[in-house]
């Protein structure tokens, strides 16, 4: 004889699974950064972004935990979201990790004395990847600490002496721009004749 709840259960399971396949095969891309050479780049916004992210997959691995084993309509939409939700989020840090800071912002080393501080820099990108990638399989916050700790350890491989002083004069031209905007598109309309 079948059991109804069981049937009910594996119903729930089965469309569970098929939400999340479809979701991650159809899921928008998180965009990065336009990949033009604008010469315009947050870097330290994109650190708290990630950081935000990793917040975020956290929350959701503690009310996927929450909500796992409950079987009324509601409680499972709400643990599809969330499950949908960790994913997205894990998938926008490694797409940063792989679009933002690999293919801009961590330029090829200049000679043999950048080699050891590049490197060291590509791990921790490909660390930070793999660990997002290993919060999608779990729901285990611990995993979350791991790719923290991944992020803020390329964050200060990231700011260096000379990722600080590049962004210094970065700021120092968009100011320089900002000025000549404002002076151009600001300035006092010209008298009108009498």
């Amino acid at each position: 004889m079948v059991n109804p709840r069981r049937s009910v259960v594996t119903s729930l399971s089965l469309s569970l699974c098929l939400v999340v396949l479809a979701s991650a095969t159809f899921a928008p891309r998180a965009a990065a950064h336009c990949q033009v050479p604008c010469g315009i780049f947050g870097d330290q916004r994109q650190f708290e972004k990630m950081l935000e992210d990793a917040e975020t997959i956290k929350k959701s691995m503690t009310l996927i935990n929450e909500l796992t084993g409950k079987s009324d309509a509601q409680s499972v939409q709400q643990l599809i979201r969330w499950v949908n939700n960790k994913e997205k989020h894990a998938k926008a840090l490694q797409y940063d990790a792989m679009y933002y800071f690999l293919a801009q912002r961590v330029k090829f080393p200049k000679d043999e004395s950048e080699q050891a501080a590049y490197q060291a820099k590509v791990i921790a990108l490909h660390e930070i990847i793999v660990f997002a990638m290993k919060c999608k399989q779990t729901t285990d916050t611990e995993a979350v600490v791991t790719l923290v700790d991944a992020i803020e350890k390329f964050r200060g491989l990231y700011f260096d002496e000379s990722a600080e002083a590049q962004l210094k004069e970065h700021r120092h031209h968009q100011a320089h721009a900002d000025d000549e905007h404002h002076v151009h598109h600001h300035a006092a309309p010209a008298a009108q004749p009498q």
